[in-house]
C-alpha cells in the first residue's frame, strides 16, 4: 500500500498515521511469528485465532485500498499512458486477488474443497501485469534513487548503505536519529 501511496502520488504517503497503520500491524505479526510459533512452540488457540484472523484481514485491506488507490489514480489521470498503465496493475492485481479469495477462503467456508492451490499461477498474472506496464508503457521511469532514499527514509531499522572501499553512501533518518548524529 504504501508502494502505491508513492507511485499514485498521494497526499496520504506522508502521513504518519497512515504509515504507522500500514506498518504497525506487519511488524506485530512478524513478531508473532517469529516469537509465538514454532516447532517448540505451543501456541495457545487465541494467539493463533488472532494471528491469522488479523492477518487475514490485514492483507486484505491492504491489497484491496492498494487496488482500488490505482483504480483511482487511473480513472482520475488525464495522461492516456497512466491510464492504461492503471487499468492493466488494476486488472493484474484484483485477478489473482479475488481467485485467491474465492480458491483459499470463500470456496472452503462454504465446504468447497476440490480447488488446489494456484497461488503460482496467481503471481505469474501479477508479474505479466507488472512486466507489461514496465516494459510497454514505461511504468516507474523514476530514478531508483529517488524511489531508494524515500523508502530508506520510512524503514524503521538502521540502514546505512556502503560502496565497495567501506565508505558511508547513505543512512537513513531513523538510524541518523538512533544514533543520536546529523547528517
Amino acid at each position: 500500500l504504501y508502494l502505491v501511496l508513492l507511485i499514485t502520488d498521494s497526499r496520504f504517503k506522508s502521513s504518519k498515521l497512515i504509515n504507522l497503520l500500514i506498518f504497525l500491524p506487519a511488524a506485530i505479526f512478524y513478531y508473532m511469528v517469529v516469537f509465538l510459533f514454532g516447532a517448540d512452540i505451543q501456541t495457545p488457540k487465541l494467539i493463533s485465532d488472532i494471528f491469522y484472523v488479523g492477518n487475514f484481514i490485514y492483507n486484505t485491506a491492504l491489497l484491496s485500498l492498494s487496488i482500488l488507490i490505482l483504480f483511482l489514480w487511473g480513472l482520475k489521470s488525464r495522461n492516456a499512458r497512466i491510464k492504461k498503465q492503471a487499468n492493466i496493475l488494476v486488472i493484474s492485481s484484483a485477478a489473482p486477488f479475488l481467485l485467491n479469495l474465492l480458491n483459499q477462503t470463500i470456496l472452503p467456508l462454504l465446504g468447497v474443497r476440490t480447488f488446489p492451490n494456484a497461488g503460482q499461477l496467481y503471481a505469474v498474472i501479477m508479474i505479466l501485469g507488472i512486466y507489461i506496464v514496465i516494459s510497454k508503457y514505461s511504468f516507474l521511469k523514476v530514478p531508483e534513487k529517488v524511489l531508494l532514499e524515500e523508502i530508506q527514509d520510512k524503514i524503521l531499522d538502521m540502514v546505512i548503505i556502503l560502496d565497495s572501499q567501506y565508505e558511508i553512501i547513505r543512512i537513513s533518518r531513523h538510524t541518523l536519529n538512533l544514533l543520536s548524529f546529523e547528517e
